[in-house]
């Protein structure tokens, strides 16, 4: 894969987007390609995570047991939150078909974040509306 289609699958991805070209290009040199059939376990529930996933085509099913809590597809993300905090997996991950992804190791992510304020702002940005919007969903369920 070329290095600007790396950008633009980057680029497409909640937590990056608001981080400029130039330094997704950086991102962008630190992502390795993988790809798996289906069936396969990418993440064990209770594993300490190192890396996290973008997925460039195919599913995958975010399960605890035999309890699914989601299906994401291509242009989505998991996998982050051990990136940025070293912990045991909250679920597993198993693809439900081929999948493509870009992986990008805890690391290298971590120095690029040292290197580059923008990262660290734009992944501060959108996971603080992520608590937001938990905070809201909450908030919601216990009107009823």
């Amino acid at each position: 894969m070329l290095q600007i289609e790396r950008i633009i699958i980057l680029k497409s991805i909640e937590i990056f987007s608001q981080i400029p070209d130039d330094v997704l290009a950086g991102l962008a040199s630190i992502t390795e390609e993988e790809s798996f059939p289906a069936g396969v376990e990418l993440i064990k529930e209770g594993d300490i995570g190192d890396c996290m996933y973008i997925i460039q085509s195919g599913s995958i099913r975010i399960h605890q047991g035999d309890t699914e809590l989601a299906t994401i597809k291509g242009g989505d993300i998991f996998g982050e939150m051990t990136v940025l905090n070293p912990m045991p997996r909250t679920a597993s991950a198993t693809t439900l078909e081929e999948i493509f992804l870009l992986k990008i190791y805890r690391e290298p992510f971590l120095e690029l974040m040292a290197q580059e304020p923008e990262v660290i702002k734009s992944i501060l940005k959108v996971l603080t509306l992520r608590i937001v919007k938990q905070n809201e969903l909450l908030s919601k369920r216990e009107m009823y």
